[in-house]
């Protein structure tokens, strides 16, 4: 499996300490070093919107997009992404392999980490099936935590249809990012539908987190952005469910009318059982398929990152 590792150069102590734990196992290793916060260049800095980040919160997440851009360049399925202060688990590769054998054909992120100590309500793993280790999660901020799908950046395994979904959105011409990587996933799970799990047993711990390594973003921005950021979100989640809300009393009014006035309505095109739900907008629409297939040909198609 090919792994990714997002990696500050100057942070010697933890390239010595993820490479020690990789170098067990048979995965194919790529350190992702380009991009690192002094050496930000004009196209970098052109993909963010001014004034709202600090160049290493900029940094990780064009790290992170790198890595999308090498799997669409390559044609990659899958692969791991790891950011450089993470610890794995005993018996890491044979349980990884476990887990990706568990998904189903349709998926886009599967978190496998406890980044940020969040995990699975142990309600939601005492009603599954016995070996159960992957759980579907909302798109919209619940009880799990996280904002949204995600679960913290610092270990999670992506399709090449994601990496592939996660650039076309970014790819417009008057989009700026405005958020640490994981809201910014969060974001664009919602609007492009992504299919996101999370994993119990953990197999990673973030070593920042629990205070082993210095964070390498600027704390008191990042912190401040975190909860300002957090703050927006549920607005805008907010806003969405509203409107999601309000389309379906309207459609109910004219369900009403139509039965009132006695006239047979025809059955709508594609309808399904999960189009009255309030969380429907959450599933994948059946039959749905990337607008652009990934592999070489999406090469030349982002042109905001430069391939």
């Amino acid at each position: 499996m090919k792994v990714f590792v997002i990696h500050y150069t100057k942070l010697t102590e933890r390239r010595a300490h993820i490479e020690g734990q990789l170098a067990r196992y048979g995965f194919d290793v790529e350190f992702v070093t380009a991009h690192d916060k002094e050496d930000l260049g004009q196209s970098d800095l052109a993909l963010f919107r001014g004034g709202v980040m600090s160049p290493a919160e900029m940094s990780v997440v064009r790290k992170h997009l790198a890595c999308y851009e090498r799997m669409c360049e390559d044609g990659l399925e899958h692969a791991l992404i790891l950011e450089d202060d993470a610890t794995l688990e005993p018996d890491f590769e044979r349980k990884l392999a476990g887990y990706v054998a568990q998904l189903p054909a349709a998926w886009d992120l599967c978190f496998v980490g406890s980044g940020c100590g969040l995990h699975v309500p142990p309600h939601i793993i005492e009603k599954s099936p016995p070996g159960t280790n992957l759980f579907r999660k909302s798109n919209y901020p619940s009880s799990w935590g996280g904002g949204g799908a995600t679960r913290c950046a610092d270990s999670y395994l992506v399709s090449g249809k994601a990496a592939f979904k996660i650039l076309d959105y970014l790819d417009r011409g008057d989009y700026k990012i405005s958020k640490e990587h994981d809201h910014l996933l969060n974001e664009i799970a919602l609007f492009r539908l992504l299919i996101a799990y999370w994993a119990e047993p953990t197999l990673v711990r973030q070593e920042s987190s629990a205070g082993k390594f210095e964070s390498s973003l600027d704390g008191g921005v990042a912190l401040r952005q975190r909860r300002s950021l957090g703050a927006r979100e549920r607005e805008v989640f907010d806003d969405i469910k509203k409107r999601r809300v309000a389309k379906q009393e309207e459609r109910r009014r004219r369900r009403e009318a139509s039965t009132a006035q006695d006239t047979p309505r025809p059955a709508a095109r594609g309808a399904s059982a999960h189009v009255d739900r309030p969380l429907a907008g959450i599933r994948p629409v059946a039959g749905r398929t990337a607008g652009r297939s990934v592999g070489g040909s999406a090469k030349g198609r982002f042109a905001k990152f430069g391939f």
